[in-house]
């Protein structure tokens, strides 16, 4: 806005529209750039009537001559009066291609802004601005209406701040500036596994169909979705002997799978081998449920809530289940697409399982062999120790790649000549 107090057009036809008068109000504002396309900018930027023009002679008069407000005082004017004055939001500039919608929303916008805050000191928001997006965010306004949504707030706090910036500058004072936060910023939490003495705690304290729950998050690192979309449908044993372990450079023997579903994509599915333990608690949970092994289970945060009730040292969740199935993993020396779960293998055709078995497949049928009991092999560790595992893999660790880098050996050079080192 170039000019803040523009000379009345004698020409005006006279306010035909409530917005014409209010400065806030946007009713009569889309009949005013219909009948008038051609003036109904300027028609808005001769500014608010005769009575809010007396209003603000005043104080605008002391603040523009004189010199900025104190801090922490209250001297000066309030952000209503600001928003009148020095919005180019209100008021299109001469030669303005505004279109009216533009303004229909930022008046709306600036009105939420007024209604809430405008009898504030505007001085207040200068050292506060961050309360303009809070205020007309979560508030309820007098209105009636519901408050504004977070973009919504963000585009009003924007158009108030503009204002501000707009005042400022004319009182040659310092712009609007968000205060730097007092406190150190808070530090992601690092994923941590938990003990398996727990995890038997809380199977302890489990029905057959819910321990199967429990057991496919920590032992094959399986999320609330996949599980709660599994059936009875789902699980295979598969034996593999003779040339078939042979050809894959596997130990044979014989593990249950279960079959994990993509949900974006019918034609993935992952075929992850179960350790003997888990397989064990499917069974008998398919015998309890005549064949159904999840028959009478509720969800499995419910399970996990009604058992921390009892045992609220236990501190479960579904998440650090299946973070402990990957630090299992990781420590065994998985790899980048076993832990983070990220590899699928066709559900039909000559390439599916168990004709065509997958690199992490196998992978996982190496360290599902050697945890036969819930604390033995890779298990062990995690009994009573924790681990944590990082959100990502380190850099440039390709799929088919251990997560976890080995230790750096410490190189013992041979030892050296007698002729180099006597007579040093």
């Amino acid at each position: 806005m170039t000019d803040n107090h523009p000379t009345p057009d004698p020409t005006r036809p006279p306010v035909e529209h409530r917005c014409e008068a209010d400065p806030f109000s946007i009713i009569g504002l889309t009949a005013l750039a219909r009948t008038d396309p051609e003036g109904w900018r300027r028609r808005l930027r001769d500014g608010p009537p005769s009575e809010l023009k007396d209003e603000l002679a005043g104080v605008m008069k002391q603040v523009l001559e004189g010199s900025p407000p104190r801090p922490g005082s209250d001297d000066g004017p309030t952000l209503r009066q600001v928003l009148l004055a020095f919005s180019d939001a209100l008021y299109p500039a001469p030669g303005s291609s505004m279109k009216v919608d533009v303004v229909r929303q930022s008046r709306q916008l600036l009105a939420a802004v007024n209604e809430q805050l405008g009898d504030w000191p505007a001085e207040f928001f200068v050292r506060t601005p961050q309360t303009i997006s809070q205020n007309t965010h979560y508030f309820q306004r007098a209105s009636g209406r519901a408050p504004l949504t977070p973009a919504r707030a963000q585009r009003a706090d924007a158009l108030a701040r503009a204002a501000l910036n707009h005042w400022r500058r004319v009182i040659r004072a310092s712009p609007v500036v968000d205060q730097l936060p007092q406190t150190a910023p808070s530090v992601r939490p690092a994923r941590t596994t938990v003990q398996l003495r727990a995890v038997l705690a809380c199977l302890l304290d489990a029905t057959p169909s819910e321990r199967v729950k429990i057991g496919l998050a920590v032992g094959a690192g399986l999320s609330e979705p996949q599980i709660e979309a599994l059936d009875a449908r789902d699980f295979e044993t598969c034996t593999l002997a003779g040339t078939a372990a042979f050809d894959l450079g596997l130990v044979p023997g014989s593990l249950m799978f279960v079959r994990v579903r993509d949900p974006a994509d019918g034609s993935r599915v992952r075929w992850v081998p179960l350790p003997p333990w888990l397989a064990d608690l499917v069974v008998i949970a398919a015998e309890a449920g005549a064949g159904d092994p999840f028959a009478g289970a509720v969800r499995l945060t419910s399970t996990l809530r009604r058992i921390e009730r009892g045992m609220p040292q236990l501190r479960l969740s579904t998440t650090a289940l299946r973070v402990t199935w990957q630090g299992v993993m990781r420590r065994a020396g998985a790899s980048h697409e076993v832990v983070r779960g990220s590899w699928w293998q066709p559900a039909r055709g000559p390439k599916a399982w168990p004709e065509r078995w997958h690199r992490a497949q196998a992978d996982i049928w190496r360290v599902a062999r050697e945890w036969e009991f819930l604390g033995s092999g890779p298990g062990r560790a995690f009994v009573d120790g924790i681990d944590k595992v990082p959100a990502k893999a380190p850099s440039r660790c390709a799929p088919h790649e251990p997560e976890l880098r080995g230790r750096k050996r410490r190189v013992v050079g041979t030892p050296l000549p007698e002729r180099l080192w006597q007579g040093m």
